[in-house]
């Protein structure tokens, strides 16, 4: 992954159902290039934002769009 291309980083929580949209700081950007792999970075994160990522599927975006339907 680029790393100039995730600014956004989305969770879905399948325990809950619970959607999480974390706009990653400038700090956090900086701390992420530290890491070979962006998935250990996302642990470092679990505390702070509340998550456990072993019950997420995520994915990292610049930029996010969104569409609901039935809402």
């Amino acid at each position: 992954m680029s790393k100039n291309q995730t600014k956004f980083v989305l969770l879905l929580d399948y325990t809950g159902g619970t959607l999480i949209k974390i706009q990653l700081t400038d700090e956090e950007l900086k701390e992420a290039e530290k890491y070979e792999d962006f998935e250990d970075f996302l642990h470092t994160l679990e505390d702070k934002y509340e998550f456990r990522l072993r019950d997420c599927e995520w994915m990292s975006v610049n930029e996010i769009t969104e569409r609901e339907y039935g809402m």
